[in-house]
């Protein structure tokens, strides 16, 4: 299976520091540009999309479930998941234009 691409860090930064054997080593944290995009994307469907969650539970749970391929089973179960599913089809969609414009 290939890597899905994560769009590298968010937030790219090296931290330098010396081991317990005295060696220097040079490390690279932070979360990826996916997963930044994917927590910006449930962010911004927070505020609208619980008022909607709340009034009529499920419905816009279902409507997600249709653009990310979940069942309305797996919904009923599972909306937590189907959110964030929809969330990271988004961060997707936005890597893939990303990628395009850095292209062009």
């Amino acid at each position: 299976m290939d890597k899905q691409d994560d769009g590298g860090p968010a937030f790219p930064h090296t931290q330098e520091y010396i081991d317990g054997d005295g060696v220097r080593q040079l490390a690279w944290g932070g979360m990826s540009l996916r997963d930044y995009f994917a927590g910006q994307a449930l962010a911004g469907m927070g505020g609208t999309f619980l008022d909607i969650w709340v009034s009529s539970p499920g419905q816009e749970v279902t409507s997600l479930a249709r653009h990310v391929g979940v069942s309305a089973d797996a919904v009923e179960v599972e909306p937590e998941e189907t959110v964030a599913r929809a969330c990271y089809t988004i961060a997707d969609a936005m890597l893939a234009v990303s990628k395009e414009q850095a292209d062009a």
